[in-house]
């Protein structure tokens, strides 16, 4: 099926008719209360590689500065800093209870920590947990496979003052120090351990810190798109009551065995031929998984997608 957009050329818009650049707002999100916030539902990523193709889930390590690893990382992630709409930010009460710049020169920062911030097991997230994430993810010139950063090289040292109070100096004055902060701490056993930082962890998370925490990883070929065929003949995707997609597999010659044609259909594809929300509402978009097994082409609609445009497959 071929489909085309419609051509032509587009009239400038009146400045009449166009919002001046004083009425717009900073940020296109609606910010809603956490009480108003009820349990469950499902959050689609729209990603085209996993941390299990690039090698690692360790968000410090240089296999995983990529775009989709950090994003489906992310929510299992720590900030110390909240960003504000106008661009400000404040320390992140989960973690902090104070980040302040406490000397100029030497400049030196120093961190109190929320001794309630915990890792999975229960044990608190210490001063030396960060100390020890910032010397790992800082220490490429001492074989941490890490992605060097004008941050860490504008560290002099950081210090532990107690459990949960620690101190940054820098070499200089260095306006970007809170950069720093966005740094995913780790626990100081993994950060201090070369090989477990390296390679522990290309295909199973390291402890989070965040909001979430990933319950299991399923890393089988079929799932990675590195299977000849799948092992599965059918497919459905269901949650709840909402029928989100189904797969068939075209398969059982008995002259030839090997082959397996596989479709999938699914309703949470997104295109960005539809502008900015890239919601195809209810029409569905349609996957030939045996010569498109990362779902790159959208066989019903506009006939492919751009690589830049991921689908948020269940």
């Amino acid at each position: 099926m071929l489909t085309a957009c419609a051509g032509g050329t587009t009239s400038s818009p009146s400045p009449s008719s166009s919002a001046s650049p004083e009425s717009l707002p900073l940020v296109g999100y609606e910010t809603v209360d956490y009480g108003d916030l009820t349990d469950g539902g499902n959050l689609n990523l729209a990603v085209t590689s996993s941390p299990t193709d690039e090698g690692s889930w360790n968000p410090n390590h240089a296999l995983a500065a990529n775009v989709d690893v950090q994003k489906l990382l992310e929510p299992t992630l720590s900030s110390m800093w909240v960003i504000a709409d106008d661009g400000s930010w404040t320390a992140n009460p989960d973690y902090a209870t104070s980040i302040e710049l406490t000397s100029e020169s030497p400049q030196v920062v120093t961190v109190k920590l929320n001794e309630k911030a915990v890792w999975p097991d229960g044990k608190p997230i210490t001063a030396e947990d960060y100390v020890a994430t910032y010397a790992a993810a800082g220490g490429a010139a001492d074989g941490y496979e890490t992605v060097p950063s004008s941050v860490f090289d504008a560290i002099d040292k950081a210090e532990v003052v107690s459990d949960f109070e620690y101190t940054v100096s820098f070499k200089g004055a260095y306006a970007d120090w809170p950069s720093l902060f966005s740094t995913p701490v780790l626990p100081a056993a993994i950060a201090k351990d070369k090989e477990a930082f390296n390679s522990g962890f290309a295909s199973e998370a390291v402890p989070s810190a965040g909001p979430y925490v990933v319950d299991s990883i399923d890393n089988s070929a079929y799932v990675l798109g590195k299977a000849e065929h799948s092992a599965r003949t059918s497919w459905v995707y269901i949650d709840g009551e909402t029928f989100g997609g189904v797969r068939v597999d075209v398969s059982g010659d008995a002259e030839a065995p090997w082959l397996n044609i596989a479709w999938k259909y699914i309703y949470t594809a997104k295109d960005s031929w539809l502008g900015v929300t890239a919601d195809l509402g209810s029409i569905g978009a349609l996957y030939n998984l045996t010569m498109d097994p990362f779902e790159k082409y959208d066989m019903i609609f506009n006939g492919a997608q751009a690589m830049r445009v991921l689908s948020s497959s269940p």
